[in-house]
């Protein structure tokens, strides 16, 4: 009975993510869209823009508890806690790596390379800063997914996820920067390799936290 429920808690957090994941992107479209449509001429999204999808997060999960609750589906007040800041931590890499969107700045300033360094667009100070912005961005996704998910608790699992949020960032970039909404941001190949770092660093804290926890349960 223990590993029926087990499943089934396994497959609603995957269906939470999945539906949450599409209904955020495609809120996101929707506000870019309806910016365009109203103010075809001028566009300019702040950063504190992502976090008015938080209401959409509140009503997909409150749909998923009910029917948790409903399959007698226990939940922890700490693991909800975490799927919470998870989210929010996800509107705030939205923030600062796709977020001011600009249509009165300079297509140039959304630079692709193989490596950062070579660019002769942005300064050295402003290139460190994306790095260190990048590095520390990441940190908090090795940390927290294997909080929520068994299945990253690998760190190959965690690392994989991160290239592939990466490429889907740089991605998005590419496209807003196509239809002329212009980004302060580089993509290159070394800022992958900050990415993952930063990710590996969340899941050492993240390990050491747990074997930490071990311990003190062993002792008691």
């Amino acid at each position: 009975m223990t590993n029926t429920i087990q499943l089934l808690k396994r497959k609603y957090n995957i269906l939470f993510f999945v539906s949450l994941s599409i209904a955020s992107f495609s809120g996101l479209i929707l506000m870019v869209f309806l910016l365009l449509v109203n103010s075809p001429d001028h566009l300019n999204l702040k950063r504190p823009a992502p976090y008015l999808l938080l209401p959409i997060y509140i009503f997909i999960r409150i749909v998923f508890l009910g029917i948790e609750i409903n399959k007698n589906i226990s939940r922890d007040k700490t693991e909800e806690a975490i799927k919470l800041i998870l989210f929010i931590y996800f509107l705030t890499i939205l923030s600062f790596k796709i977020f001011p969107m600009d249509k009165q700045s300079f297509k140039e300033l959304l630079y692709i390379s193989f490596l950062s360094f070579n660019t002769t667009i942005l300064s050295t100070k402003s290139i460190i800063k994306i790095f260190i912005e990048n590095l520390v961005l990441f940190i908090p996704l090795g940390f927290l997914l294997p909080i929520v998910m068994n299945k990253f608790r690998s760190i190959s699992n965690c690392v994989i996820l991160n290239v592939g949020i990466s490429i889907a960032i740089y991605v998005v970039q590419m496209v807003l920067n196509s239809i002329d909404i212009y980004l302060v941001d580089i993509i290159s190949f070394d800022l992958i390799l900050v990415n993952i770092v930063g990710t590996f660093i969340g899941f050492k804290i993240y390990h050491f936290m747990e074997n930490y926890n071990l311990k003190k349960l062993a002792s008691l």
